[in-house]
């Protein structure tokens, strides 16, 4: 991850140069200060197609003659007359950021300074923007890429001037433990299944051991022997067999209070089993652990923060294999709550994974809140594309503080209805209910996976569903069939964007856990 400093003033010297342009086109005070001879405004001008908005940059040559030492300036479109001073809210900070480690993709420069006049959140979150892009995705390639090919962002260090350097310094210290939870969930997304497999999730859940984060582990035969019928079930085609890990952060060790439970659906490789995927549908399902990236992700960031809030992460690890001892449509399972279930179609398994690490959690731990992830439907995508996640709770409250906390950190929810009633789809002649109803029903998927896991959540439990099968996934934008962009398209090249380590922890120091 890059350096990242804070200061009021600082020399450019061989450095790459950030200055603003407003949506009006002019100069801020700060760039027409590096301005003398007009060379900057004149090239703005002559640009048509660059009007200020934020997502546009211009480079240019540094102004010859100025004082500034820069190897080269990048323009940023601020979003908001130049003559306003530049005060972005949190998600526009964090944009610009990344739009900034963008334009300097493929240069060579090492270092850059920004000199926007951000105020002291401003450049933290901005800081938090240009370390998030400048990460890039994960690349195996024997050799170097081109400029041009998936091209690196080069930059290692970066000075960001503010009035406020010490208050920014102090903001930075925990969202700088942010990005590194964010990193870690999209380096774990992005690596292929047979590198990234239960075996290897337990070993990167171990790695957290060493900020005080604490570990048990339920592998092998003993997932079955635990009563976790549901997730020994959907790891029984694979020879790598499934896991429950469970992780714990508590600030002291004596801390009475119960933890706030987060759940993650990790399907290191879903290839549907015996319903088994197209060819098409199964190439990215790599990232079918995204969830249970995410809450990796997200103990990392709370640890390396240390965040005064007990939390504990369940990551569901299994492949979904279609094989001779692969669980079957038409199998009746035993949940580790006691509830059998009637399985309808073997790719329908995030759901079952889900529901066993659930009904786990709250009977041994007692949390006071509990919120699950997973890239769990693709109704949810048809229907939010990749523009935000799908939230579903019977908590209004929860809802909320989940969706405002998602807005200020540019990962978005949407809240879709929680049937209240017993779903008729679901219900099953020889168990206690349907895994998913038979050849899609009436309702959306979504719709009946919120409704199938809300069975094992009781209602007293502050809990919500959040469905990022949209959000939460790479993708390739030179697609001929990509999906809708981001809402902030510019924090990421592509690879996974580790969605929910940003939104969780925000809501995780608010104190909201419980609203």
């Amino acid at each position: 991850m890059i350096e990242v400093e804070f200061a009021r003033r600082g020399d450019a010297d061989g450095a790459a140069l950030i200055l603003g342009v407003g949506r009006d086109r002019k100069l801020t005070t700060m760039a027409r200060a590096f301005d003398a001879r007009g060379q900057l405004q004149r090239a703005v001008k002559k640009t048509k197609a660059f009007r200020g908005k934020i997502g546009q940059s211009l480079e240019v040559p540094a102004p010859a003659g100025g004082a500034s030492g820069a190897g080269r300036v990048i323009l940023l479109g601020l979003g908001q007359p130049a003559t306003q001073a530049p005060t972005p809210g949190p998600r526009q900070a964090l944009a610009l950021g990344g739009v900034a480690a963008g334009a300097l993709a493929g240069r060579p420069e090492n270092r850059v300074v920004v000199d926007l006049g951000l105020d002291a959140e401003g450049a933290a979150r901005f800081a938090l923007g240009l370390a998030l892009r400048a990460a890039g995705r994960v690349d195996l390639a024997s050799r170097p890429r081109e400029a041009g090919d998936m091209a690196p962002v080069p930059i290692t260090r970066a000075t960001l001037l503010t009035p406020f350097p010490r208050v920014a310094a102090e903001l930075w210290e925990s969202l700088k433990e942010v990005a590194a939870g964010v990193l870690l969930a999209r380096r774990l997304t992005d690596l292929p299944a047979n590198l990234m497999d239960p075996a290897a999730m337990v070993d990167q859940a171990r790695r957290l051991t060493e900020m005080g984060v604490g570990l048990e582990v339920i592998e092998g035969p003993a997932v079955a022997a635990a009563g976790l019928g549901l997730l020994a079930a959907v790891g029984q085609g694979s020879a790598r067999p499934p896991a429950l890990a469970v992780l714990s952060w508590r600030p002291r060790p004596d801390d009475p209070r119960p933890p706030v439970m987060l759940v993650g659906k990790g399907l290191c490789f879903d290839s549907g089993g015996l319903s088994i995927k197209p060819a098409g549908g199964m190439a990215t399902m790599k990232d079918d652990m995204a969830g249970a990236a995410t809450v990796l992700g997200t103990l990392r960031a709370v640890a390396g923060a240390r965040l005064d809030v007990p939390v504990v992460g369940l990551l569901a690890l299994a492949e979904n294999m279609p094989s001779g001892s692969a669980f079957r449509p038409g199998d009746v399972l035993t949940s580790v709550s006691g509830t059998t279930v009637e399985v309808i179609d073997t790719d329908a398994e995030g759901r079952l994974v889900l529901a066993d690490a659930l009904g786990w959690g709250i009977r041994t731990l007692k949390p006071r809140a509990v919120i699950d992830l997973a890239t769990l439907t693709g109704s949810v995508v048809a229907t939010l594309g990749r523009h935000k996640g799908g939230l579903f709770s019977r908590h209004d409250d929860l809802a909320a503080a989940l969706s405002a906390h998602g807005e200020a950190t540019a990962e978005d929810l949407w809240r879709l209805p929680l049937p209240e009633d017993e779903v008729e789809e679901l219900q099953s002649p020889i168990a206690d209910i349907r895994q998913c109803a038979p050849a899609g029903g009436l309702l959306p998927d979504a719709l009946h996976a919120a409704a199938f896991l809300s069975r094992f959540v009781p209602e007293d439990v502050p809990w919500a569903h959040l469905d990022i099968a949209g959000v939460g996934c790479g993708t390739d934008p030179e697609a001929e069939d990509a999906p809708s962009p981001r809402p902030v398209p510019w924090l990421d090249d592509g690879g996974a964007p580790g969605f929910g380590v940003r939104l969780l922890f925000e809501w995780l120091r608010s104190g909201q856990e419980t609203a």
